[in-house]
């Protein structure tokens, strides 16, 4: 099979039959008729993404994902704040209405990375010269959709593909996150517990992954590892 692969800024369509990778998070896509499919999807008018064809299709395809089972050990990070005394505060956000890449208003999620370099990578505004990070162990019990998982189908990847590079750095995908969270809001109405997705900042020398947990509400202290993984780090110290 032919394979050439291209940045996340050269326009996709009509290019049938090459492959895709996407140097920040590693994935590669074949540019098939399923990933036009996708892409199509992906721009289609926000008031119809939830109803579009592809849609259902999307929900077909989620019962084909693997499910990822195990302990996993995950870090979560908050930018300085002089409200962050221990553990206890480094949950869920209290707030529906905080929205991010997939997190519609509404839901509660818990964001975990898999890298401390990588939750650097994802708060490089806010972090300062230091992050408090938190570690996790996720509970084996847990649902996870893996999405980072090359095996995914060509449409699987392909929406992922368009999710992971809109509002980054000018990359090539849809406008804003109303495509990203009918993903996630799709997924959780699949009944997974969550989603492992590849971090949209990584590059070539650091790729890592983020872990979407859905509807964590009294659960996350059970996962936490509490005082013993609470910490502040220097952005030198995570190199």
């Amino acid at each position: 099979m032919f394979e050439k692969r291209i940045g996340g800024r050269v326009a996709l369509s009509g290019l049938l039959g090459l492959v895709v990778t996407r140097g920040h998070t590693g994935r590669s896509s074949k540019l098939s008729s399923d990933y036009r499919d996708a892409e199509a999807w992906s721009s289609a008018d926000p008031d119809t993404i939830r109803t579009h064809p592809a849609a259902e299709r999307f929900r077909a395809e989620l019962q084909t994902v693997t499910v990822y089972l195990g302990s996993m050990n995950f870090v979560r990070g908050r930018p300085q704040n002089n409200s962050i005394t221990s553990w206890r505060d480094m949950g869920p956000p209290k707030s529906i209405e905080q929205t991010s890449r997939y997190v519609p208003k509404g839901m509660t999620v818990l964001y975990l990375c898999d890298l401390i370099q990588g939750v650097f990578n994802e708060l490089p505004q806010t972090g300062g010269d230091g992050l408090f990070l938190q570690d996790y162990l996720l509970s084996p019990s847990l649902r996870l959709a893996n999405f980072a998982d090359s095996r995914a189908s060509e449409f699987l990847q392909g929406a992922f593909d368009m999710a992971e590079n809109s509002m980054v750095d000018g990359r090539v995908g849809p406008t804003g996150y109303i495509f990203s969270q009918v993903l996630a809001e799709i997924t959780q109405e699949a009944e997974y517990d969550g989603m492992i997705v590849p971090g949209v900042r990584g590059n070539r020398d650091l790729r890592y992954r983020n872990v979407v947990v859905f509807n964590p509400l009294d659960k996350w202290p059970a996962w936490s590892c509490q005082d013993a993984g609470f910490r502040f780090v220097k952005s030198e110290e995570a190199v």
